[in-house]
Parts: C-alpha cells; structure tokens; sequence
C-alpha cells in the first residue's frame, strides 16, 4: 500500500476522523430485501490478554482498532474496556455499518459480551462465532473468512505490516507500561489485518456487500454460476426426500484414516509416503454419481444389486450382516467403521474398525454401491438382508462443474512458486480445496442459539416437521446435490484402497489421500504396480507447474522417504525423515513444538502409551461466563468480566483397553509375523 500507517492513543484520537467516512454505494452481491449500508471503510479490532492463574481468569490490557481511509490506515489503541465503550459508542453514531475484522473472533467475543451490547449473533458451532451486530456495527470473523492463522494470512497476502513475535510469558495489565515493540507488535496485527482485507476484497473482484462469510464461499459462488448451465429442472428433480436424506446422513464418512495393528509399536526402518494428488477433485471429474432421481426399491436382494449395477445404476440401502468377519484376519486396513454401524452386538474392533463380529451377531450399516464393493472385497458374512434400498442412474456430474474444478486445479499447479502470484495461487489452493466442503454441507443443519447466560450457546430445538420444512427450504434454493458428497469421499476411499492392497501385508498407515508402506526387496514389483494403476487414473486432466513438470490429476507420487517411523494408531506417528529430523503427527500435539519435545526427551523410542507432551500439548480454552467482578493485583483494582482463559495443556499418549487387546493377541501377532518373514527377506524384529 502506498499510504501512510497513523497510530493514536484513544485520548488523542479525533473520530470525526472515522465518522465523517462516508457510504459505500457499491451494491454489487447484496441480498434482497437487506437495507444494510456499509461505511467505505475496512476495519479491525484486537486484543491482548494476560492470564491470571491463582483465579484462572483472563484480562484484556491494550485493544487495537484500525480502519483505512483512502489510501492511508489509522491504528486506534486503549488501556481499558472504559475508554473502548466510549470509542466505540462515538464511531456507532448514524446508520451506517461499521465492517470490523477480528481474527478468531470467537476469542474476542468473549471478552466483549461483558463490554457492549450483543445480538444477531451467528455461530457454525457452539463457541465458533462467525459474526454478531452490535449497535452500527457488524462483527466478522476473519479466521473463518480465511481459514488460516493470522500470520499466514498476512504473509500468504504479502502485506507490509506482517505479524511479529512477543513474550507472551510476560504478565502485562492495562497500568503495565508498554515498550515500542510491545506496542508495534499488538497494533501489526490489526494494521496488517486491514492490509491483508483490502487486498482479499481486490484479489476476489469483492465489494464489502459480496464478500464470502467463509473461505468455502468462494467456490461456492463460482460453482454456483456454473450450475446455472445446467438444466435446473432436471436439477431439482433428483433432490431427496427426508427419508432418502437419512439414509445419506447414516452413509456419509469422510476419508480412510488408519494404522496397521500388526506394526503398532514397532520402530520401522525404511518407510515410503505416496500421496494421490488431489483426491476428492479427481474423482468428481473422472468418477460417476447419481444423475437422476432416486427410486425407491424397499428390501432387495444380492442380486438385485447386481443387476442394477448391469445396467449403470448406483444404490444406497441398509445392509443387515448376520456373522460378519473379515476374509483375512491379517489384513491391515478393515474398512467398515464403529461409529458408522447403526446398530452392532459384541464385535473385535481394531481402533474403531471392524474385524469381526461375535456370537452371529447382527451389525447394521448403510452403503452405497461403492462401499459395498469394498465390503464384499474384505468381508464374508453368513446371512444379508438388504432394506430401504433406493437407486438411480449412474452419469458424470454436471459439464460446467466439472469444468470449473478443471480450471481450480489447472490454477492451482501453475501458478505454485510463481513470484508475486503467492495471493493468487493462496485462493486457488483454498478454492480446490473447499470443492468437498462445499458439497458435504449437512442440508439440514440446524441452528446455534445465543444467549447472555452462563450457557450462551445451545442447539435449537426442533420437531421432525421442522426437519422436513429445512430440508424442503434446502431443495429449494440448492445447486448441488448432498448425494454426490456421499460418493465423493466413497469413490476417494475406494482409490486409497487399490493403493493399499497394492502394498498388501507391507501397509503401514493411511489418511484420506496418502499411504506409507515398509520399502524391502519387493519394491520394484510394487513401483510396476503402482505405474500400472497410475496408467488406470491418468485421464486428461492435467496441468503444467512453472517448471515445465506435467501433473496428472489423481495419481499417486512419492511424498517422502523415512528412515525410520513408529505409530500407535490413526492419527499418532512420527518419524524420521532422510536427513534424520523429527516429525509427528498426533491429535492434540502442535507439530513443532511437539517434535522438538519429542527428541530432547528420547526420540522414536519415547514415543509410547504414557509419554506426555508437555511444551506440545498447545492451549486449552477455558470460558468463564459470568464475571467475576472486582480483583485487585500489584495495589491496582480492576473489574474483571466475561472471559476465556488460555492455558498451557499437556497431552498424554493413550490407546483404548479395546486396541490393546487387539495389538496384544499373542497368536494372531505371531502368526502374521511368521509369515511375513518367510515372504520377505528383509526381516522386521
């Protein structure tokens, strides 16, 4: 930006300076019947907080408010919630809104339910607020608008004023005198926020009424237009009903996550990491969907299923397994999930997968056509019933849509590393990536409530009537079908599945897009087996990085060698990479701080139930939600209001009675390790 950055003490602030901005007439995207007139001017607001542990209470000690005018940004700053109530009742003068940025406003909102009026307040989730009104001014998350933390938005943004770094261990109160980097540190990160807004409204062609609320809303509103070449009466014939709807609901999972119970524990020497790139976009250009209105078919048979499958239909029912078991008790990927089963007896789950059921049990799940391939290819049961099945035409999606996720991940590859594109390649990457998100909406999602008690947020309450008038009210207005996210992550869990029956007893953990496996002396078979799949998913969809380098939507690529790796289950391994650093990957854990916790306290050979992360364990909230009223510390007095604590939080690893069981069957484990050394010269201890 060319202007000049002003910085004032409140005291010393003239808001004419704020209130004389006048209105911004650009009406460009604003919804009908919304009489909203925004003031021409980008704002943002901040805090900083000290925690006080012998009360467990937080307090604010400087607030930052910022706004452009022109070319140039003005950078308010106060002490106490007095002087911001009195600033902020000054620039809510008149009906024009006041848009105001806040970097994780679910922090901030917080403190501020004890400072100024609330209302309209519009939360994703319980404590996830994405914007509230208060007086003449609007409220907006920009965490949520980015999805990104605040430095790298402002470096991915490449604006002037990026964040800096402080001592957070350093107690400050509003009377605590301030260094200049103490102040310059606070008063960037609402400087560099206004900068990185500005730039975010020009990079997407925005006016402050067009704006998306969340980083899906960019996608969404191109897919949006190019739905609108598709035939919208075909469209809306194929949206379902309220029953159809609940069978979605109790299919839909998101990606393949999960470790291999023959190698929990074990140090592993030579590990290999393929990814498959970009999965969920691949298989909405080059898989099939629903393409016509479901049927309703009721209870079906084995054959039923195979006929419509002839005959190019897809099919989603309940299937009620009686005896359920796994064909090989060794293999390392079971597919069906516990908290996916409708109902279940008395199973052996390995980490929430299902190995076999107990006693001829019943266990009840509903699959689409993609899924139950994937069951049939793992498991054997003694008796199916198969009821409530529906079925449709199978077809490719929509020629636009698929046309517009052609043109993201063209986007996306070419302009990655291109000096002076890092904004524009940031949107594409986001766009790419929110396509799923953007069709996995729950349709009938239902409300958060706010309000000013000591339980602010609450889920409506709502009768089944009500469900089938949102889901009427989603059909309605929709340019997409929920139907189609169900087989997105299907068809995407289905192609990390040939990846791993490729690598067969050599699987070690999968997450959604990617697949580690041992490297031994079958690796050139293996790499002739992934060429050939690869061949099977090459499709002409492909774009050129800057360098020249050709890449083809949805195949596998290498994504890193370890030398050395070690899991206890989904979502907790580390290794070492090939230079011999450590990373983790934990639920719970920072990954920096987290991996260098790790190795000053043994490395590898640390990780094991028990171990606890201490300096990686991050932050945990804590909400206080009445005040606490008047506290006095170092001969100050201060009144102390709604807020949220901060605190450091340790993590501890842990597995469930459940998975030790199944990772401890002395006769399964020797067995598996019995035969696998007599397939493969490289032996495991």
């Amino acid at each position: 930006m060319s202007g000049k950055v002003i910085v004032a003490k409140v005291d010393e602030f003239n808001t004419a300076i704020f209130t004389e901005i006048k209105a911004n007439r650009n009406f460009r995207g604003r919804r009908k019947n919304d009489d909203t007139i925004y003031r021409d001017t980008i704002c943002a607001f901040d805090i900083e907080t000290t925690r006080i542990e012998e009360i467990e209470q937080s307090v604010m000690y400087i607030w930052q408010f910022a706004f452009l005018k022109g070319d140039d940004i003005y950078a308010v700053y106060g002490r106490t919630w007095d002087e911001f109530k009195q600033f902020f009742s000054l620039i809510n003068e008149g009906e024009l809104i006041n848009l105001i940025f806040v970097h994780n406003l679910s922090y901030e909102f917080q403190f501020l339910r004890s400072a100024i009026e609330i209302k309209d307040v519009f939360a994703l989730k319980s404590r996830s607020v994405l914007k509230f009104n208060s007086y003449s001014s609007e409220f907006r998350c920009s965490y949520h608008q980015t999805h990104k933390s605040l430095d790298k938005f402002l470096k991915d943004m490449n604006v002037e004023n990026k964040k800096l770094t402080m001592d957070y261990s350093k107690k400050r109160y509003p009377w605590t005198p301030l260094t200049q980097d103490e102040l310059d540190y606070s008063l960037n990160d609402v400087i560099g926020l206004v900068q990185a807004m500005k730039a975010r409204l020009e990079m997407g062609n925005d006016t402050m009424y067009s704006l998306p609320l969340t980083s899906t809303g960019y996608v969404r509103r191109r897919a949006r237009e190019a739905m609108k070449k598709f035939d919208y009466r075909k469209l809306h014939s194929m949206m379902c009903d309220y029953s159809l709807y609940t069978l979605l609901r109790e299919e839909f999972r998101g990606g393949d996550t999960h470790a291999n119970r023959m190698y929990a524990g074990k140090i592993l020497t030579n590990v290999e990491s393929w990814d498959r790139a970009s999965s969920y976009p691949d298989v909405m250009v080059n898989c099939k969907f629903p393409m016509s209105r479901f049927k309703f078919a009721g209870n079906a048979t084995v054959d039923d299923l195979s006929r419509w499958k002839k005959f190019n239909k897809c099919f989603i029912a309940r299937f009620h397994f009686i005896n359920l078991r796994q064909k090989d008790v060794y293999y390392g990927c079971p597919y069906l999930s516990k908290d996916k089963a409708l109902t279940h007896g008395k199973c052996v789950w390995d980490n929430g997968r299902l190995l076999n059921t107990l006693d001829k049990e019943e266990i009840v799940y509903s699959l689409n056509d993609v899924d139950f391939d994937i069951v049939s290819n793992e498991y054997i049961w003694d008796e199916l019933r198969i009821t409530d099945s529906y079925y449709a035409e199978y077809g490719y999606l929509p020629r636009p849509l698929i046309n517009l996720v052609k043109t993201l991940y063209n986007d996306k590859t070419s302009l990655k590393g291109v000096s002076g594109r890092e904004a524009d390649y940031a949107l594409s990457k986001e766009m790419i990536n929110a396509l799923y998100g953007m069709c996995a909406q729950n349709p009938v999602k239902l409300d958060i409530l706010y309000s000013d008690t000591e339980d602010p947020f609450k889920l409506e309450e709502i009768t089944e009537e009500g469900l089938h008038e949102k889901l009427l009210k989603y059909n309605h207005r929709a340019f997409l079908l929920y139907a189609w996210a169900c087989w997105v992550t299907s068809w995407a869990r289905y192609k990390l599945k040939q990846m791993v029956n490729i690598v067969g007893d050599l699987f070690v953990y999968c997450d959604t897009d990617s697949c580690k496996f041992i490297k031994d002396e079958t690796y050139p078979i293996i790499l002739l087996k992934i060429e050939s799949l690869n061949k099977s998913l090459i499709s002409d969809t492909y774009a050129d990085d800057p360098s020249g380098h050709r890449h083809f939507i949805g195949v596998f690529e290498p994504d890193g060698s370890y030398r050395r790796f070690v899991t206890l289950g989904a979502k907790k391994y580390a290794y070492e990479d090939e230079e011999g650093d450590l990373h983790i990957t934990i639920a719970g854990v920072n990954k920096s701080a987290g991996a260098r916790e790790l190795a000053a306290r043994g490395g590898l050979e640390a990780l094991r139930v028990g171990f606890e992360f201490r300096e990686g364990g991050g932050l945990e909230s804590v909400y206080n939600d009445s005040a606490y009223g008047a506290y006095t510390i170092d001969n100050h007095t201060l009144y102390i209001g709604k807020n949220v604590v901060l605190r450091p939080s340790s993590y501890t690893v842990g597995i469930t009675m459940e998975y030790t069981s199944v990772i401890s069957d002395p006769r399964l484990i020797a067995d598996f390790w019995q035969q696998y050394n007599k397939k493969h010269l490289t032996k495991i201890s």
